[in-house]
């Protein structure tokens, strides 16, 4: 058994990364106005999708970045005896959006790829784009994603991690419905043909030999699949914690950052200043340091500066050094 101390389920990761973009685009709300009108604004529905799904591309990208050691690209099943198994990473990539190629975000995204991207979901979102400013404002908008949501059984069957929504975001956890729906679907379609059949009918709707016998090999593959995840139907999936550390490393742009003017960096400033003054409090710090300082950005900071400093996160007295 693996420590759950040492994992963040997959949901509070995708609240994380949709807070990391939601505070970009406010950061930029705060520095310029929209050139846009607000009858031309996008309604808060619609802002919330472009958000939602620039997010699970953003996790998908860190995946394959340098930030998490290899050891750590590995999802999850957290069972209820607080167990962990093993998951298949393609969990994380069972969504198929693009942005919508008609959009202003379409060419801007265009000219400012770097020709060294060859990552699909680096082309439409991900680490590097958080570094840009162009998209912050076509957030508000435009619709930036489009989502082919209605796919046949057959699609299905034929790509069940893609097509048919295995992973709930939002929730964290496995869910099979749609998969199951589409198998009993095939399923009785099967019996149909095979009744029509017995009875010398020849169905219109029916398969060539060769397309049938090759729908049943993935009908198949599909079945053995649904019968491997059916164990863990609606269990949350976890991911190490390492995977929200660097979410943390990577948002905050060089530009504006607030925190340029000090003297010495985030962590350093709390350290000194609870070395001047042990008896501070956490509050009072943030306070005193990084008023304008959202509660994540500041305990991001708190959770450097305990790393070098771990009396810093204990009561009482932090002791002089000489």
């Amino acid at each position: 058994m693996l420590g759950t101390s040492n994992y963040t389920p997959v949901a509070r990761l995708y609240i994380q990364a949709k807070s990391i973009i939601n505070e970009l685009i406010r950061n930029e709300h705060s520095c310029t106005k929209l050139d846009k009108c607000e009858n031309e604004r996008l309604s808060l529905d619609a802002k919330r999708y472009n958000i939602e799904i620039a997010a699970k591309f953003l996790i998908r990208d860190i995946i394959s970045r340098r930030n998490i050691p290899k050891k750590d690209r590995n999802i999850f099943f957290l069972q209820q005896d607080g167990a962990h198994i093993r998951a298949p990473m393609a969990l994380l990539f069972s969504f198929d959006y693009s942005f919508n190629r008609d959009s202003v975000y379409a060419s801007e995204r265009k000219a400012n790829l770097s020709s060294r991207t060859d990552k699909i979901h680096e082309y439409i979102f991900g680490y590097d784009t958080l570094k840009e400013n162009y998209w912050r404002k076509l957030f508000d908008t435009e619709n930036v994603f489009e989502l082919k949501n209605e796919y046949s059984i057959f699609e299905i069957i034929s790509d069940p991690y893609k097509k048919s929504d295995l992973l709930c975001w939002d929730t964290g956890t496995l869910h099979l419905d749609k998969l199951k729906s589409a198998i009993l679907a095939c399923d009785q379609m099967q019996t149909a043909l095979s009744t029509m059949e017995r009875h010398g009918i020849k169905p219109s709707f029916g398969l060539s030999n060769l397309k049938r016998e090759r729908f049943i090999t993935k009908l198949d593959i599909s079945r053995n699949m649904l019968k491997l995840f059916s164990v863990y139907d609606e269990f949350p999936l976890v991911v190490p914690t390492t995977w929200g550390n660097a979410l943390d490393e990577l948002y905050v742009p060089v530009e504006n950052n607030p925190f340029n003017d000090y003297k010495n960096s985030p962590k350093d400033e709390i350290l000194d200043l609870k070395y001047e003054y042990p008896n501070l409090k956490k509050a009072e710090i943030k306070e005193r340091l990084f008023p304008t300082a959202s509660t994540r950005q500041f305990d991001r900071f708190w959770r450097q500066a305990a790393e070098e400093s771990p009396n810093l996160t204990k009561p009482g007295r932090r002791s002089k050094q000489s």
